[in-house]
Formats: structure tokens, C-alpha cells, sequence
């Protein structure tokens, strides 16, 4: 966001190119640059970030990403894309309001079981922090990771 959106309202147009990480990624593998070696041991679903999602449109990539772990088993969840759920962290409210936050992401946990994933991603690390809380509060035995980190250990 800041800079992609603020940076150039203070020193013009960009002169490079900017991608976020999933994008970078994602073209990595599909131009066979990068390889994920090690599959992920679990039922995965994917729940979109709100700046990364809705802001910027970039749902495809973190998807995509997710399918070329070998042997991953990619759940979507029913609120996704433009129309997922907020994790009840952004805009400050966590630190603000951090029992109603949890409590916002232990639903979103919640639905991501429902929906058969054992364990949940994001590519935010603020809705990794919030949903690991929603779990907990929700009392649901489901890890929560950063696909980036996820990434990393299968190449290593």
C-alpha cells in the first residue's frame, strides 16, 4: 500500500516495476524458476487478506501458489475473494479492540473447518497473527500459516 498508493503521491509515478510477493512467486513457478519440493501434510484453505484481496485484486496468484505444492489438497471457502471475510484485524482494531477481533477471526476458523481445510493461509502476517488467535479462542485445533513461509520451507 504504501508503495504502490502513498510513495507516488509524493514523488510521481514509479519507475519499476512493483509486485507483491505472491505475484513474484507465482511467476517464478510458472516459468519454472522455482520448484516446491515438499507437499503441505494438510487439507488447505486460503482465506484473502483484505488489502492484498479486495484493494489490490490479487486472488489468483495465492491460489495458484497453493496448487503447485505437490500433492496439496486446495479447499476454497464459501466467503471468498471480493466477498471474503475481514479477519477483525485490520485498520488498527486489533490492538484497539483485540477480544472482538479474535472473536471476528475464531468465525472465520470456524467456517474454514466447517468447510473440511485442517489447516488455514493467508498471505497477510497481521491475519495470520489475528486468525491463530481466532482459533485459540474458538477452541479449534487448526494451524494458521504465512504462504510465504510455506513457500520457503518447500524449497529448502
Amino acid at each position: 500500500m504504501t508503495l504502490s498508493h502513498n510513495y507516488p503521491m509524493y514523488t510521481g509515478k514509479l519507475d519499476f516495476e512493483l509486485m507483491h510477493m505472491t505475484q513474484f512467486i507465482d511467476e517464478l513457478i510458472r516459468d519454472k524458476k522455482l520448484e516446491l519440493k515438499r507437499p503441505l501434510p494438510k487439507k488447505v484453505a486460503y482465506h484473502d487478506p483484505c488489502h492484498i484481496g479486495r484493494h489490490f485484486g490479487i486472488f489468483e496468484e495465492p491460489r495458484r501458489i497453493l496448487n503447485a505444492f505437490p500433492g496439496s489438497q486446495y479447499l476454497e471457502l464459501p466467503r471468498n475473494r471480493r466477498d471474503s471475510q475481514c479477519c477483525g484485524a485490520g485498520g488498527g482494531y486489533k490492538i484497539q479492540f483485540n477480544d472482538r477481533a479474535e472473536y471476528i477471526a475464531s468465525l472465520r476458523v470456524q467456517e474454514a473447518k466447517d468447510t473440511g481445510a485442517e489447516m488455514l493461509v493467508s498471505a497477510c502476517p497481521f491475519c495470520v497473527t489475528n486468525l491463530t488467535g481466532g482459533a485459540k479462542t474458538a477452541g479449534i485445533d487448526m494451524p494458521v500459516a504465512e504462504l510465504v513461509s510455506l513457500v520457503a520451507d518447500s524449497v529448502q
